[in-house]
């Protein structure tokens, strides 16, 4: 089972990272900012397959945090906290403005609020997992559907 890091001052997205990350069959931690998140990683939780760090936050924001895992002991030092993707969240565009000094660590960014099919996308990319077989059709046990899409057969508008 694939495990990831969520870290977003905001409870709503929290809560919403939760539900999106078990529907894909994840294990999910959150952190509500920088600093908690560096004390999961150091604590004895288990080490995070990819994290999705907010950019801006109280206390610590993303941008410092991922700084700091990517350059200070004992983030650096382990080999396997170095190998994790971090995932900058935001809720502006992509573009976001921040100079290469500003993104050091980050893999990739990502718009919120986050949907399932991103969510996905990120975790297959990043990781080379399967996260969740695709929809497999009528009496599929996975209890929704995906990818699903109804054709219109009627004739076709003249607007």
């Amino acid at each position: 089972m694939m495990h990831v890091l969520f870290v977003d001052d905001n409870e709503v997205n929290r809560f919403l990272a939760v539900k999106i990350f078990q529907r894909l069959g994840c294990s999910i931690a959150t952190a509500n900012n920088g600093q908690h998140a560096l004390e999961y990683l150091s604590g004895p939780f288990p080490r995070p397959d990819i994290i999705f760090m907010d950019i801006s936050m109280p206390i610590m924001d993303g941008i410092e945090a991922t700084r700091i895992i990517r350059t200070q002991p004992p983030f650096s030092t382990d080999p396997q906290v170095q190998r994790t993707p971090i995932i900058g969240l935001t809720a502006s565009a992509i573009g976001i403005g921040l100079g290469e000094d500003k993104m050091f660590g980050f893999n990739d960014f990502m718009r919120k609020p986050m949907k399932v099919s991103a969510a996905r996308s990120q975790l297959r990319f990043w990781t080379r997992k399967e996260i969740m077989p695709p929809y497999a059709g009528v009496g599929a046990s996975s209890g929704f559907m995906v990818g699903i899409q109804r054709r219109h057969r009627g004739p076709r508008s003249r607007i």
